[in-house]
């Protein structure tokens, strides 16, 4: 099994509170080419960026994480 972030959540969340994938990185303090990895999953996404999301989403780290 391999786990991999929820982008559906991520997504999610950015339409609900009405923000641009852009706003929602700076909130996050993640930089457009590491937002652009979190979105594509093209490569390991490190601990501070999903901390920095799962606070801005008032949520748990593991509750980013979706198992496959």
């Amino acid at each position: 099994m391999k786990n991999t972030i929820d982008i559906e959540k991520i997504e999610n969340y950015i339409k609900e509170n009405n923000l641009s994938r852009t706003q929602f990185g700076k909130l996050c303090n993640i930089n457009h080419v590491t937002l652009r990895k979190v979105f594509t999953e093209k490569e390991h996404i490190n601990m501070v960026v999903l901390f920095n999301i799962a606070r801005v989403m008032n949520i748990g780290i593991k509750d980013l994480i979706k198992e496959e």
